[in-house]
């Protein structure tokens, strides 16, 4: 039977729902049969490139697709990291491997294996031209990201930027023979000696679909859509929002497990931030600015602070890391902070207060009196009360003799009405957490390589370890486009070493690229 592309299957299509399991099917129960060459699970930024180089190489592919639109959190990126391309080189712009790595391995202590980061820095410039010469549009500005990187080594998407950045890609790999089964999700591995040999996947209808293949790539996105993956990894259920785009189930990390592959998710990442839930996407990134960058106070469960509240100021992904050592935690601010933040950002004050005023949930509450804030949150009024005293003096005096905040950061609150927010984890998407080499090719539990099954983008991404730093912007990104390439191109070394009944020895090109 030939796989068509679904009417919906575009960049175009808007995003809807997590499509059904199919659970009423068994999944191994097949009630139709598929052949090609590589099957590659998700159709988000990773895939799509792995899709568009195994066209190049000649491999028949096929995509299978949770949704009924392609890109997944690729369509909210918004550029690429690269060194040495020739936007970098008109700008008279150098980075050196070393200063590119030397804060990364000193941040987590050199518990980061620099191969990966090598062959991306290695590869970005080859990896970012061959992205312009897919039809992806970029701006031609080349910066550090706002405040958040260190490296200028970030090009901006050009237009409408990750829908642009998805949008060239599907067509090109559709261009190219890639076909696509959209609302189809990859349930198991066929294992046969050893080597991956298929995949089982459910469809909308409840239908289930065998894809015998002779490799598969998973690139699901990771599985911070999935509520139970979370606690089972030690996420506090109570606090948890999700705002990654849909279908990030982790698919791909159990399907490998399933097969023997290593899961090393426990040491892995989110990007993630800390905000309020019930607030939309607007809220959210406000109330992220006023409880991490700005003139509140960080109080816990026990209504005492245990943070910088600027901590974020150096390394985006703090915020969370110090938010989730407390069992429960709040942001306060009053008028006097609010001001403050309008002398840092005109007109966010206003949007703050229109947000708060509309917000109908139980996180946020807004007092006459500090008593009043410990009552509305089950605080203990005294403590609170003193805290905040303590706190007020070292705002005064321009000093914080506790944590360290940065003086723009310390602006007594001192007058109402005061504001109280409740902290929550803010998840886009999990970041890592199936095992590979530099090759992508799956390890199992005795560092071997799975044959035939490979992992990329966010679910197999071993850049980092417990947090997304954000340091190198668009690091991420940038592995998305080089695992995925990755991938294809050593996969059709595996094909053609199946061919000719030599498993493993591959194409020439192949051998020098990926000794």
């Amino acid at each position: 039977m030939k796989c068509t592309i679904n009417s919906t299957c575009s960049a175009e299509a808007a995003p809807g729902t997590l499509a059904p399991a199919g659970e009423q099917a068994r999944a191994d129960t097949p009630t139709q049969v598929l052949d090609t060459d590589i099957v590659i699970v998700g159709a988000g930024a990773s895939g799509l490139c792995a899709a568009v180089q195994a066209g190049a190489n000649g491999d028949k592919v096929l995509v299978l697709e949770v949704n009924r639109f392609v890109g997944g959190n690729g369509l909210m990126t918004e550029g690429m990291f690269a060194c040495g391309s020739a936007m970098q080189q008109a700008e008279g712009i150098s980075i050196h491997f070393k200063d590119l790595f030397a804060r990364e391995a000193a941040f987590f202590n050199y518990r980061i294996d620099a191969t990966f980061w090598k062959d991306l820095y290695d590869r970005s410039a080859e990896n970012l031209q061959w992205l312009i010469d897919n039809g992806v549009p970029f701006s031609g500005v080349v910066d550090c990201y706002h405040a958040f990187g260190h490296i200028p080594g970030f090009h901006w998407f050009a237009g409408k930027r990750g829908y642009g950045f998805i949008k060239a890609l599907h067509a090109r790999a559709v261009e190219q023979g890639a076909e696509f089964l959209m609302g189809t999700r990859g349930r198991k591995l066929i294992m046969k000696d050893g080597a991956a040999a298929g995949i089982y996947a459910t469809q909308e209808d409840g239908g289930c679909v065998e894809i015998r293949c002779r490799a598969v790539i998973l690139a699901s996105g990771g599985y911070a859509g999935n509520l139970d993956m979370l606690v089972q990894r030690g996420k506090n259920r109570s606090r948890i929002a999700y705002a990654g785009g849909p279908g990030h189930m982790g698919d791909g990390l159990n399907m490998a497990a399933a097969a023997g592959a290593r899961d090393i998710s426990q040491t892995c990442c989110f990007l993630c931030g800390v905000g309020t839930k019930g607030l939309a996407p607007l809220g959210d990134t406000i109330l992220r600015f006023l409880t991490c960058e700005s003139p509140a106070m960080w109080v816990n469960q026990d209504a005492v602070r245990f943070a910088r509240e600027d901590c974020a100021l150096e390394t985006s992904g703090c915020q969370a890391n110090a938010v989730e050592t407390q069992r429960e935690s709040y942001a306060i601010i009053d008028c006097n902070g609010l001001d403050a933040v309008e002398r840092m950002t005109p007109g966010l004050k206003s949007t703050i207060l229109a947000v708060v005023a509309a917000y109908k949930g139980t996180d946020i509450a807004v007092c006459d009196t500090i008593e009043a804030c410990a009552a509305a949150m089950g605080l203990h009024a005294d403590t609170l009360s003193a805290t905040l005293r303590t706190y007020n003096a070292y705002c005064e005096a321009g000093d914080d003799r506790a944590f360290g905040k940065s003086p723009p950061y310390l602006v007594p609150l001192i007058r109402a009405p005061y504001y109280i927010f409740r902290h929550n984890i803010t998840y886009m998407c999990s970041i890592g957490g199936i095992h590979t080499n530099t090759r992508m090719e799956v390890l199992n539990q005795a560092e071997q390589p799975i044959p035939g099954l490979y992992a990329i983008g966010a679910d197999s991404c071993e850049l980092y370890r417990e947090t997304y730093t954000i340091s190198i912007p668009a690091s991420c990104n940038a592995n998305n486009c080089n695992s995925g390439r990755t991938a294809a191109n050593v996969a059709a070394a595996y094909l053609r070493g199946q061919r000719r009944g030599a498993v493993g020895r591959g194409l020439k090109h192949e051998k020098e690229r990926y000794p």
